[in-house]
């Protein structure tokens, strides 16, 4: 099982890459509720530790290609339905 960020660390990168993970989401999503469900679905995945941020990684390049991911996704599935 992966390690889970502590609560102040893991304040301080919300803090710090909100806003460019939302950023990166509402490029390729229509919507502004959409890019916000994908950037705390990102969040959630490195708070329960499914995505993993690894030293000297940088952190808001890896949390924004997540959310580009995660955003792709989102849309292809809208498409499905």
């Amino acid at each position: 099982m992966q390690e889970q960020p502590s609560h102040p660390d893991f304040e301080r990168l919300v803090e710090r890459h909100h806003r460019g993970v939302w950023q990166s989401a509402r490029r390729v999503l229509t919507s502004d509720e959409d890019a916000r469900d994908v950037t705390q679905e990102v969040f959630l995945r490195v708070l329960d530790g499914r995505l993993r941020l690894e030293a000297g990684a940088e952190a808001g390049r890896v949390l924004s290609w997540w959310s580009i991911r995660i955003a792709l996704n989102t849309r292809r599935g809208a498409r499905r339905r």
